[in-house]
């Protein structure tokens, strides 16, 4: 029954053996023949053939899931961040970091899904009327009002029920800035209560984080989340002075690891440069809270981008996503990984994702590159028109726009592709000669050139080569990268469409298998 009740309460996903061993005995040591037994004593229950399942599905490789349709959905809140009725001193930081805190207490309690930052973000203007919660599949609407004097902050809050539009909570009081993080956890024992949640949520930290150094790690996210090489190095000053504040502060730790890692995936730093502080700052995040989901998500990430350990990755991608369901990042993440490796059920996953958050760019992004490889075209093009409409001059989803124009040979491939370098003067310059049939790889000299005086992520480079026809140079790039342990972008090199003419290549096969990943 315990076993049923796990699955009933996340329908559709997969549960591989270490996952359903933590539910089922988590205070216990048992083989993995007592996961078995209880698969095949619910089946026989349930009258379920394994060979045509109605009710649990065996996912060869990686688990086990239900398939029959449940009424035990979990409780669904649209968080919207809180209206600023007056300026006052980090009113923004504020109101965004009270969004982050709510979401992130919300999603680690078990029975409750809650809409993703992103999602919540993009709908700031929303009114706080019932017709914005079903758009998003919710049933409870969670929105408030901020005012600030000083030193203290009001804070007023509403919970709705989405069908009835009707308030069946409200609360106002007025506190220290520097108590946000404990009102949170208040606010959502009290929504808990409300719910009548099934069970408690995961062990709370073991650590009650400084008040000062909550409010420097939540400047430190207000900066990260614009991922722009300014702001993350202002996201990363305000991480060290949270640390430097409280050094047994879990979240500044994952911060500090997501914005050195940051430099590295989006072309600002060799790997090299900062791979080891980007473990240290994850595991300490682990050390001061084991059952951080964000900590054990930079670790699955860690472990695929750094490490290439791709059995440790989906060991704690799973976790992260076993103790916050709702953080789309981790299923984002996930989804990447299966992906990468060739696994089924990418789309199940990409889809479970954009239903925590649906108005994330970078998952409607991920939805686009995953279409563009399975050879849906014209899907792929609607995901990035909806990636652009969220997110205008989204770099991957620009660029992915312009590998699809070249793999069908159209007209604007070379406007496309201009699109994407009117930041580099000198590629753009060599993208200009329209008329010269080595445009492309004029453009490549020309970025190869650019590496010599600061980083350029070589997969950039061996791209061009590629779409210039110059295959033998794309490979002697990408091994070369290979060689320097300098290829972070694996994703890319797997799934994108200038490489399709390299995918039959013994060399590119060989390449990708040295990575941990199929040809």
């Amino acid at each position: 029954m315990d076993l049923l009740v796990s699955f009933a309460t996340h329908p559709r996903e997969v549960f591989n053996t270490d996952r359903i061993i933590r539910e089922l005995w988590p205070r216990s040591h048992v083989s993995d023949s007592a996961v078995q037994s209880a698969i095949s004593e619910l089946r026989k229950a349930l009258y379920d053939d394994p060979r045509q399942p109605r009710i649990i599905e065996t996912i060869p490789k990686r688990g086990y899931r239900l398939i029959a349709k449940t009424n035990a959905q979990p409780s669904m809140i649209a968080v919207l961040p809180f209206v600023l009725d007056d300026e006052f001193g980090d009113a923004d930081v504020i109101r965004l970091g009270l969004l982050d805190l709510l979401i992130g207490a919300l999603g680690r309690r078990r029975g409750i899904r809650v809409t993703a930052r992103d999602t919540a973000l993009r709908l700031a203007g929303a009114t706080a009327s019932g017709h914005t919660a079903p758009q998003l599949g919710a049933d409870w609407l969670l929105t408030g009002r901020l005012s600030g004097s000083g030193q203290l902050v009001t804070v007023s809050v509403e919970l709705s029920k989405a069908d009835r539009e009707e308030v069946v909570w409200r609360d106002r009081r007025t506190l220290p800035i520097d108590c946000l993080t404990g009102q949170a956890k208040v606010l959502v024992d009290d929504i808990v209560a409300l719910l009548e949640s099934p069970g408690p949520g995961n062990d709370p930290p073991l650590h009650e984080p400084h008040p000062d150094a909550v409010v420097a790690y939540l400047r430190g996210r207000f900066h990260w989340y614009h991922l722009d090489p300014d702001h993350i190095e202002q996201g990363r000053h305000y991480f060290s002075e949270a640390l430097h504040i409280d050094p047994n502060y879990a979240a500044a730790h994952a911060g500090m690891s997501d914005a050195l890692a940051a430099r590295a995936f989006w072309f600002m730093a060799h790997p090299h440069e900062v791979a080891d502080r980007v473990l240290c700052a994850a595991l300490e995040a682990e050390r001061c809270d084991p059952q951080s989901p964000e900590a054990h998500m930079l670790l699955g990430a860690i472990a695929i981008y750094f490490q290439r350990d791709w059995k440790e990755a989906e060991s704690r991608l799973n976790l992260a996503i076993e103790l916050n369901p709702s953080l789309s990042h981790a299923r984002l993440q996930y989804a990447l990984f299966l992906a990468m490796q060739r696994r089924p059920m990418v789309q199940d996953e990409i889809d479970l994702a954009i239903r925590c958050d649906p108005l994330n760019p970078a998952l409607m992004y991920l939805s686009a590159l995953w279409n563009s490889f399975d050879g849906k075209d014209q899907k792929a093009e609607s995901d990035i028109d909806m990636t652009l409409e969220l997110a205008p001059g989204h770099p991957p989803a620009t660029q992915l726009r312009a590998d699809l124009a070249w793999r069908r040979q159209g007209g604007d491939a070379l406007d496309r592709e201009r699109a994407c370098w009117s930041s580099v003067r000198n590629v753009l310059e060599a993208l200009e000669s329209a008329d010269d049939p080595r445009v492309m790889r004029t453009a490549a000299e020309a970025l190869t050139g650019n590496a010599r005086s600061h980083y350029v992520a070589p997969l950039q480079i061996a791209r061009l080569w590629a779409l210039g026809g110059q295959y033998d140079r794309a490979l002697q790039t990408l091994e070369a990268a290979v060689a320097d342990d300098n290829l972070m972008q694996l994703d890319l090199l797997q799934l994108t469409p200038p490489f399709d003419p390299l995918r039959s290549d013994a060399r590119f096969c060989s390449l990708v298998a040295s990575l941990g990943m199929p040809p």
